[in-house]
């Protein structure tokens, strides 16, 4: 038969192929999860290594023949793999195998009918479909590949027995298209170990090898050929213990590997014996869950829809946020949904004074629909574009992903850094100018600065609310700022900003900035803002008040903040903004581009205090471009 022809390199199988011990427990621990028969137990996974003679192996013969052909191939440009195949499975060694096995799972329903959409169908014969409930973590199907990637004979048998006791097996092998003298042209590339032509699952259990006799649901997977990794079944538990915590700790799942069992009571054992100094993170991830309810420096917090969630669906109590507040913690959160799969790591952007790790899980059914539509097929990022098939709704996702990244970041805020209640930093904005307003006061400070002094971090909670007035905060600043003048001692280094560094929309300040088509950058040298301070006055309004001091004089200036996203930055919309200084300065809006503040008559180290009306209503991470002529 002639049609699509394949080749070696399939791009499911290559997308796991850089990590493969990872992703194969990754992906087969996670749809097991996702086909969780009695959710009151926990799924249990086994991972078994054996081997077995070659003439042992159901359809033996066929697969050689399948391999001597793809090796024979004129066109084959893998015959090294093919080559390395043959000598594995024509070896008077025995065949390498790993099995995994399921319980506490439906199975394959469907092997009986072989019905399309159904969990068999869609494991060995569908590409590209996935139907899974929104709670799962599997959405692409392609995390199937992961045991082919595993496999050195690129061969796959799975035996199952369902939920409604229906016992099955078939045997897939994933190669290339080759020539065969019983059909005209050339084969489709994927061979089956089936007993019909309708190429259906074979009635009954697999026989072979080491697999256990089933007598409950679930399914054997028994991937032929394994790769000969060193140390695998401690690589195995070491990826259960990274990627599953939540799972495990939850007694969602239980994973034995070998004569070793990973469960909650064995955490503490296993965390001892396999993690290392490097291994920190997931340490200090483990000791939030298991000490939470005792240790007053975790905090434990329920979503409130009011917060964050209410426009989007999104009801109270749909996730859960776990921060712990401590010196030498990472700055990130830990993400997960309901599986309890870790999904990534994330810093969330807030002061550098605040130590904190924390842990994110997403339980509730409308926010794993939401976010599971942004996960990209490797279950590691979520990426708004995914949910998206035009420019409207890929900005709606964006706003609950970045809504939901705000809302994280006020809790940090809020519980660690107990701002004043009237005026808090604009989120993302982690180093500024030395705050020490304490009751609408400047505090106390020395003439001289000791090398070793950082910023003041204020710890009282002030308890009067702060006025709409800002003159007292103004001149405060405004002595602060000259109090710390380039802020330049020996051992220390200027304060930087968040736009230290050159981005996609900044240029060195060395070097002209490139022409725009309008003609707006003519001429302009971005350049870094040592002393500023972003406060969000009120964010259901988005209004903003950006205190800065010029670092040059200038007759022509411009100012264009940043919405900081994930993979792409976008332009601030500015509505109005106003300024109140003691110089002469003036700012106006461009009139060709909303984002840009256009600012004149500056006078170096003048203290600039604007007032910014902006269309964003929510917490995010802002950052400021200033450039000059």
């Amino acid at each position: 038969m002639t049609g699509i022809l394949e080749g070696i390199n399939d791009s499911g199988i290559e997308t796991f192929s850089s990590e493969v011990v990872s992703s194969l427990v990754r992906e087969s621990i996670q749809n097991s999860l996702d086909a969780q028969y009695d959710t009151t137990k926990p799924v249990i996974v086994k991972f078994s290594s054996s081997k077995a003679t070659n003439y042992s192996i159901p359809g033996f013969k066929s697969i050689r023949n399948a391999l001597e052909a793809c090796s024979n191939s004129p066109d084959s440009d893998d015959k090294d793999f093919f080559e390395k195949a043959l000598n594995i499975i024509n070896s008077n060694d025995k065949v390498p195998y790993l099995v995994i096995s399921d319980f506490n799972t439906i199975g394959l329903e469907g092997a009986k009918s072989g019905q399309k959409g159904k969990p068999w169908s869609r494991l060995v014969k569908e590409r590209g479909t996935s139907q899974k409930d929104v709670y799962s973590a599997g959405s692409f199907g392609i995390g199937k590949a992961a045991t082919f990637a595993f496999s050195s004979l690129r061969t796959v048998f799975y035996s199952s027995m369902d939920c409604n006791g229906y016992k099955s097996h078939i045997g897939v092998a994933n190669l290339i298209s080759f020539k065969t003298p019983n059909i005209e042209g050339f084969t489709t590339g994927i061979g089956f170990y089936s007993d019909t032509e309708k190429l259906n699952a074979i009635e009954g259990l697999l026989s072979f090898g080491g697999i256990e006799k089933r007598e409950e649901p679930g399914t054997d997977i028994v991937i032929l050929g394994r790769k000969e990794y060193s140390k695998l079944p401690e690589r195995i538990i070491y990826t259960v213990l990274k990627e599953f915590l939540v799972s495990i700790f939850f007694r969602k799942l239980e994973v034995y590997v070998g004569n070793v069992v990973v469960n909650k009571d064995n955490l503490d054992l296993l965390i001892g014996k396999y993690l290392t100094e490097k291994d920190v993170d997931i340490i200090n991830y483990y000791k939030i869950l298991k000490e939470y309810s005792k240790d007053s420096s975790i905090h434990k917090i329920t979503l409130n829809s009011e917060d964050y969630g209410k426009d989007f669906g999104i009801e109270d109590g749909e996730c859960t946020l776990y921060i712990k507040e401590g010196s030498n913690l990472n700055r990130k959160i830990l993400m997960t949904r309901q599986a309890g799969m870790k999904i990534l790591e994330r810093a969330m952007q807030v002061s550098n004074e605040i130590q904190y790790s924390g842990i994110l899980i997403i339980t509730g059914r409308q926010m794993n629909s939401l976010f599971k539509k942004m996960e990209v097929p490797q279950h590691n990022k979520w990426e708004p574009g995914r949910a998206a098939d035009n420019d409207e709704k890929e900005s709606y996702y964006k706003k609950i992903l970045t809504g939901l990244y705000g809302w994280i970041r006020t809790q940090i805020d809020k519980i660690l850094s107990r701002p004043i209640e009237k005026e808090v930093e604009a989120f993302g904005v982690s180093e500024f100018i030395p705050d020490r307003i304490v009751s609408g006061k400047l505090a106390e400070t020395s003439s001289k600065r000791s090398l070793e002094t950082k910023p003041t971090k204020i710890t009282k909670k002030v308890n009067n609310r702060r006025t709409e007035q800002s003159s007292e905060l103004d001149n405060a600043v405004k002595e602060v700022l000259e109090e710390d003048q380039d802020f330049q001692g020996e051992g220390e280094k200027p304060i930087k900003g968040t736009n230290s560094h050159p981005t996609q929309h900044g240029t060195d300040g060395n070097k002209n900035a490139k022409t725009s088509e309008n003609g707006d950058s003519i001429g302009y040298k971005t350049k870094e803002l040592k002393s500023k301070r972003l406060l969000c006055s009120d964010v259901k309004q988005g209004q903003y008040k950006f205190i800065f001091k010029v670092p040059n004089s200038a007759n022509i200036a411009k100012l264009t903040f940043l919405i900081k996203g994930e993979q792409n930055d976008e332009k601030l919309n500015i509505k109005s903004v106003s300024v109140s200084s003691s110089s002469s300065a003036i700012a106006t809006l461009s009139p060709v581009d909303n984002s840009q503040i256009c600012l004149s008559n500056l006078q170096k180290d003048d203290v600039i205090t604007l007032h910014i009306q902006s269309d964003l209503n929510m917490y995010c991470r802002l950052e400021a471009l200033f450039s000059c002529k």
